[in-house]
């Protein structure tokens, strides 16, 4: 299996008031902040680089809880093949990963 990376944009939720916070960031572009999604219900967060992590644990270097009405998939790449993929092919991975982890998750 390669390894398959999603990226995601999304507008910062308007609690967020520490605007040098978003300004040094790296992950903020015009309006809109980048990473990895993890949605949890209601929540929406996008998350960027591992600090350190365990099977108990893991700390994140960077996150920003967005509004989950604007997240979109910006960027897929394979890290093996650096190929672009297509709507439809990134909505069937996305199913077989998720379906993976239920799997091994034993759900």
């Amino acid at each position: 299996m390669s390894n398959i990376v999603f990226r995601f944009k999304g507008k910062p939720k308007n609690n967020i008031t520490d605007d040098s916070y978003l300004a040094t960031s790296k992950f903020y572009k015009k309006g809109f902040y980048e990473g990895c999604l993890i949605q949890d219900g209601r929540y929406s967060y996008l998350v960027n680089g591992v600090v350190d992590c365990t099977e108990e644990y893991i700390a994140i270097e960077e996150w920003c809880p967005v509004d989950p009405n604007t997240v979109e998939l910006i960027k897929e790449k394979s890290k093996i093949t650096d190929l672009e993929f297509s709507p439809l092919e990134k909505a069937r991975k996305a199913v077989e990963m998720h379906n993976k982890y239920k799997k091994n998750r034993g759900f």
